[in-house]
């Protein structure tokens, strides 16, 4: 490394959250870029048109928020960064998204401002198993199902073996199943 001040964060592995926990302007701001180009890819990308009424720069706004107000603390050192920041930001993605759907469907059937019928999404079956099992056990099933992420990710973010990630899904697993039955 030439130590030359061009020399972005992201070329030092793992270096980038940590310089911004430090309140490196730089490195904050690179995140702050960085996920604008993921909130762009989302919004235009395999979801479009799935569900309306998510702005790629609302949902940049609202992703950085949760990342610096939350997501830096959480963030564990030495895991994906990339891949952590982009969860972030799909998650975000799909609240917002759901969110305008539900409103969306509640003003069509004249029950504005949420004066209505119940979520409809609470008496799903999954909803009652996933709600009743542990956070650690819910954060998990949905890192690994529901945002797509593998075991070897999982591994690095939460700093563990593989062979323990893997062991803690299929216990996860094995909860839910026993809640279902």
């Amino acid at each position: 490394m030439s130590g030359d001040a061009s020399e972005t964060t992201a070329t030092r592995p793992g270096s980038m959250i940590a310089a911004a926990r430090d309140g490196d302007p730089r490195a904050q701001e690179e995140i702050v870029q960085l996920m604008r180009s993921f909130a762009r890819h989302v919004c235009r990308g395999r979801w479009e048109g799935s569900m309306p009424g998510a702005d790629w720069e609302d949902v940049a706004q609202e992703a950085s928020h949760k990342f610096f107000t939350v997501g830096i603390e959480r963030f564990l050192a030495g895991g994906p960064e990339r891949s952590y920041l982009y969860a972030i930001v799909r998650r975000t993605y799909l609240q917002l998204s759901r969110s305008a759907w539900r409103r969306r469907q509640r003003e069509e059937a004249g029950e504005a401002l949420g004066h209505g019928a119940p979520n409809p999404e609470t008496r799903t079956t999954l909803h009652r198993i996933l709600s009743r099992l542990s956070d650690t056990c819910r954060e998990l099933l949905a890192r690994l199902y529901f945002d797509g992420a593998d075991y070897s990710e999982l591994a690095a973010e939460l700093r563990i073996a593989e062979s323990s990630v893997r062991a803690r899904a299929s216990r996860c697993l094995k909860g839910a199943r026993e809640l279902a039955s």
